[in-house]
């Protein structure tokens, strides 16, 4: 299970700010859920939006939608052209693509050293071709003037929230 918890505004605000088009999209499962981005929460979260950049005084076209399921590509496919900033954890540093549910590894700093040629080490297992999600995020970025970006680092994410119990204990009886 995803857990999703909305950054503040002022953050996702500062996240944006360099654009002059922002989508907001929702899940309305996962998300929806924690009450965290949902369709009720995306139209609150671009009302917000768009009413503080106004009283800032910046021009800023602010779109909302939300799909059934995020994390499954085909759901995807009527919005991804409206697609390139979105959603809540670390989609404003890799372009949109999320790499917890894209990578089969959940990795937030870059590919394995699996990948070849732009495919996921789970391509040969599976028998078809997987796109590495870290080779979609530099090719996206790249495409953006944003290789910058690979640079910063993501500390590890807390599961907590979702309901791990933090690192894994073996605890033996005897």
């Amino acid at each position: 299970m995803i857990v999703g918890e909305r950054k503040s505004l002022s953050e996702i605000k500062d996240m944006v700010r360099p654009y002059g088009k922002v989508l907001v999209a929702g899940c309305d499962t996962c998300t929806a859920e924690c009450m965290a981005g949902g369709r009720k929460q995306v139209a609150e979260l671009a009302a917000a939006l768009d009413m503080s950049f106004r009283l800032e005084g910046k021009e800023m076209e602010v779109q909302e939608t939300s799909v059934d399921r995020q994390c499954i590509h085909e759901f995807l496919l009527d919005v991804i052209e409206q697609a390139e900033n979105c959603g809540d954890c670390i989609l404003g540093a890799t372009a949109g693509l999320c790499p917890v549910t894209r990578c089969a590894k959940s990795l937030l700093n870059g590919p394995c050293g699996g990948s070849q040629n732009g495919l996921c080490e789970v391509s040969v297992v599976l028998k078809c071709d997987v796109p590495c999600v870290w080779a979609m995020i530099y090719e996206r970025l790249q495409q953006m003037g944003e290789l910058d970006r690979l640079t910063d680092y993501c500390p590890p994410k807390d599961w907590r929230p979702g309901g791990a119990m933090g690192p894994r204990q073996m605890v033996r009886e005897h």
